[in-house]
């Protein structure tokens, strides 16, 4: 679900993606490459942690709407 949401923030021209993360997928998202960036915030009666990463440039020549995932369900 992370490359999904990176792949379609490359695509939208985005360099760096920005998220809050609940004390329980702050490791998965320092695994996927996010840093601290930032204090951590309280939201929703629990602390949240702000993570950045700066996003690969698409290689030249991409078409970037190819990297705009669909969560749509495929159609029989």
């Amino acid at each position: 679900m992370l490359a999904a949401l990176e792949a379609r923030a490359t695509a939208r021209g985005s360099s760096r993606r920005v998220l809050l993360s609940a004390a329980t997928a702050r490791r998965f998202c320092a695994d996927a490459g996010y840093t601290e960036d930032g204090a951590p915030e309280c939201k929703f009666s629990c602390p949240g942690y702000r993570l950045a990463k700066t996003l690969p440039d698409p290689p030249r020549g991409t078409d970037r709407s190819s990297l705009v995932l669909s969560c749509r369900k495929e159609q029989p």
